[in-house]
């Protein structure tokens, strides 16, 4: 094997944090390469049902890409990751770390520009954190909570969870469907926290209560995004 062949198939190898980089769109692969190198925050949020990847579009409303290549979990939040996207086809516009659910993006952690033609380029990404607020916005409240509590203008319970008003109306605010007097989220503590119970608690007292609120979210991943955002101290973020 010539020391050509030998250094190609060695960048192959590297280029894939999983092994899957391959074409998604009937795209043929390309000749650019891009690396990224981040941190990852609170990793008991790292998905389990879902999938994280690093991924190049052909534009921002498509939401399948045209190449992608999986993560791999790190091993603590430290760790720097280092990610390769190798043979991106020339009508990649974006590069993006997206959450997928099997090859559909769900939401973009990271998102930049590729559309003048970057090759050979290395990016270093502040640290993304899983379990931000402005995630579980959008993945969790805006998908599935807001219509009752907000959306329509007179939220349920009082508890409001539309954008912007969903920090104010959950941290340390005492959940009235609660006869113990539990807060609606407890920083540090999902158990105390009364929309984890909502999320988890699938007890008949819940049934017959009305709180079962288990079957909300189509994934147990979304769930460990709340918890972990509240075990991490509820931050605005």
């Amino acid at each position: 094997m010539t020391v050509n062949a030998i250094l190609s198939t060695a960048f192959c190898l590297n280029s894939c944090d999983d092994g899957d980089v391959h074409p998604l769109s009937g795209e043929s692969l390309g000749n650019r390469n891009f690396t990224v190198r981040t941190h990852f925050r609170e990793l008991d949020a790292w998905p389990a049902e879902y999938t994280l990847a690093l991924a190049a579009y052909d534009g921002p409303d498509n939401p399948v890409p045209l190449v992608k290549t999986t993560l791999s979990k790190p091993a603590d939040s430290e760790t720097e990751k280092i990610i390769y996207l190798a043979n991106v086809p020339t009508a990649a516009q974006r590069l993006s770390i997206s959450l997928m659910k099997g090859s559909v993006k769900q939401y973009d952690y990271f998102t930049t520009d590729i559309s003048k033609g970057e090759t050979d380029l290395t990016l270093t990404v502040a640290p993304i954190h899983l379990a931000a607020l402005s995630h579980i916005q959008q993945l969790v409240f805006d998908n599935s909570c807001s219509r009752c509590h907000g959306a329509n203008g007179v939220p349920t319970a009082g508890l409001n969870l539309t954008n912007g008003n969903s920090y104010a109306s959950l941290v340390g605010q005492q959940a009235v469907c609660d006869p113990n007097g539990a807060m609606r989220v407890y920083p540090g503590d999902a158990g105390k926290s009364f929309l984890h119970s909502m999320l988890t608690d699938n007890t008949v007292e819940a049934n017959q209560n009305g709180l079962n609120h288990t079957d909300m979210l189509d994934a147990a991943d979304l769930v460990a995004l709340v918890t972990s955002w509240i075990n991490h101290g509820a931050e605005n973020n």
